[in-house]
């Protein structure tokens, strides 16, 4: 079955965090980009530093979403 037919709850599961991830993205831009310029000559260093550990953590948590899934007999 597909992820989504499997749990009903696993939109609101991965659009919510998404959404939040994506708002403070945008204020880590806006907080660290005259810092991160001077610093490193690149106003995008710091939101690219975190939007890489941002899309690790996810792809890691669908993986055990995943291996989860697979091993419980709930579904």
């Amino acid at each position: 079955k597909s992820l989504l037919i499997r749990n009903r709850f696993f939109l609101s599961l991965i659009t919510i965090p998404l959404i939040l991830s994506i708002v403070g993205l945008i204020f880590i831009f806006e907080a660290s980009a005259i810092r991160s310029l001077s610093f490193f000559g690149d106003s995008l260093h710091f939101l690219k530093n975190q939007a890489l550990w941002l899309f690790i953590g996810f792809f890691i948590m669908i993986l055990f979403f995943e291996v989860y899934l697979k091993n419980s007999n709930c579904f």
